[in-house]
């Protein structure tokens, strides 16, 4: 990653231009902004059913109701009113040969999956962590009563899930949610230490202010250097969140693992590392190679896939998709319209060698693609929409296991795809 001086794509004079004078209206494009970013489009239509406020959480209201963004609807209008949108790579459809078993099946909104040798451990949004044993039997993660005002409505509620890169010494997990107490609502990341199957000694290492029911994000991943990394989406504060340095919102944070923040982040005192930055739904850190990767939502068109770099503006209203403007960093690849991009990880492994090195990417309107990386890691080459011969809904998070076998969150329940070896 670029270890240089603070960016000047932080403080562009387009960015500035649009904070202090509102160039970018919000029923109307300008040059620099050649799409409507604020309009129609961000309406939504959810399927995942409302949530249960366990765990200390509180469900506010029926997300379908309410309606419910997460992207998934935020495409169904196919761009109408976008104009012309630059094309990412072609999609081709390839047949996945493997067998598809059902892991855990009739939970709630499981929104991330991670592995601990032979444990699964999965969060839902309603407010639950589970693991999921060698045996297969799923086991409740104690959760202390103290759990600090989880809020679960439409998208809000627990989230993703890390594993200390040390985890089988120190039996550190992180977690982000969203939370409401007398001061407002937060994004925040928060550590704890597992007791056998209890949570304790809760850290919060990082508070997002200003949080909503949608657009909160929120993934977190580990690098190889002590650093957390955690993606924060721009809680509907589209005019002014994303393109402000000082706003935490619409931005990927790094901290270091203790929640302090590192001397060589772009802005000193800051966690920013990453500005511009809508709904980011997937991050991954590639330790073979040094380079960090997200998805992101977008609203009609444009989910994109992103390499996360230091200092970088993704550009977030202004620019979207793979569309080159100075001063912004375009996506690696876009889908217009959208599939609702959501969780990712990297394939390595014997078990499916013709993914091997590939992105795996999961899209919410039931679309699990597979996307070849050139040997650096920089660019995309290929798009492949896998089909696995099987029904799944609304994947949200993937994983790959150390056989090489691939489990999939699709809304209630965890998947896996194997191939006899």
């Amino acid at each position: 990653m670029n270890k240089g001086g603070t960016s000047t794509r932080l403080f562009g004079p387009l960015v500035m231009a649009v904070l202090a004078l509102g160039l970018v209206p919000a029923t109307s494009c300008t040059e620099d902004a050649p799409r409507s970013v604020f309009g129609e489009g961000d309406r939504a239509v959810n399927r995942d059913g409302p949530g249960r406020g366990l765990g200390g959480g509180r469900s506010v209201g029926d997300p379908v109701a309410e309606g419910e963004g997460e992207g998934e609807g935020e495409g169904e209008g196919e761009g109408e009113g976008e104009g012309e949108v630059p094309a990412g790579l072609p999609i081709v459809e390839r047949a996945l040969d493997g067998v598809v078993e059902t892991i855990v099946s009739g939970r709630g909104v499981i929104w991330s999956l991670e592995f601990a040798g032979a444990d699964l451990y999965f969060t839902e949004r309603e407010g639950f962590l589970s693991r999921v044993d060698a045996g297969g039997v799923v086991v409740p993660i104690a959760i202390p009563s103290d759990f600090p005002g989880l809020r679960v409505a439409l998208e809000a509620g627990l989230m993703d899930l890390a594993l200390d890169p040390a985890f089988s010494e120190t039996r550190r997990i992180v977690l982000c949610l969203t939370r409401e107490d007398e001061a407002g609502r937060t994004v925040e990341v928060h550590a704890y230490r597992l007791d056998g199957d209890r949570l304790v000694d809760r850290e919060v290492l990082l508070a997002v202010p200003g949080s909503q029911d949608r657009h909160a994000g929120c993934r977190v991943v580990f690098d190889d250097g002590g650093h957390l990394f955690a993606s924060v989406g721009d809680a509907f504060q589209t005019l002014i969140a994303p393109q402000d340095p000082t706003d935490l919102r619409g931005k990927v944070l790094r901290i270091n693992a203790d929640g302090t923040i590192p001397e060589d982040n772009p802005i000193p005192g800051s966690p920013l590392w990453s500005l511009g930055h809508r709904n980011p739904q997937g991050l991954f850190f590639d330790a073979q190679r040094g380079r960090l990767y997200s998805t992101e939502h977008g609203p009609a068109a444009n989910d994109e896939v992103n390499e996360i770099i230091r200092g970088e503006n993704y550009g977030w209203p202004v620019v979207e998709g793979i569309e080159v403007v100075s001063g912004f960093r375009p996506a690696m690849h876009a889908y217009t319209p959208t599939i609702a991009i959501a969780g990712m990880d990297l394939y390595r492994g014997a078990m499916f060698p013709e993914l091997d090195g590939a992105f795996l990417v999961t899209g919410l309107k039931g679309q699990f693609h597979a996307l070849d990386l050139d040997t650096e890691g920089g660019a995309l080459t290929a798009d492949f929409l896998l089909n696995l011969g099987a029904p799944f809904s609304r994947p949200r998070d993937v994983k790959v296991a150390a056989d090489g076998s691939i489990f999939l969150a699709a809304n209630g329940d965890i998947l896996r795809i194997s191939r006899p070896q």
